[in-house]
């Protein structure tokens, strides 16, 4: 029984988070923001323009650096 409550627990948590998140795209992109920060300790990015992810160029260049290593 308290397992089964705690697990609908975590599942309506996640769903606000997922609500929020959605959210917050929304208003970023219509406000022209650039970047969102979550209001935690780990300060987590909630929406990002997809013109700053530097994700593939990271990745890209560490690919050629670490290549045959």
């Amino acid at each position: 029984m308290q397992q089964k409550a705690a697990q609908e627990d975590q599942e309506m948590t996640s769903n606000v988070v997922l609500d929020v998140n959605a959210f917050l795209k929304e208003y970023g992109e219509d406000h022209g923001y650039k970047i969102i920060f979550g209001a935690t300790e780990a300060g987590n990015i909630v929406y990002a323009e997809e013109a700053i992810d530097l994700t593939e160029e990271v990745l890209d260049l560490m690919n050629k650096k670490y290549k045959g290593e």
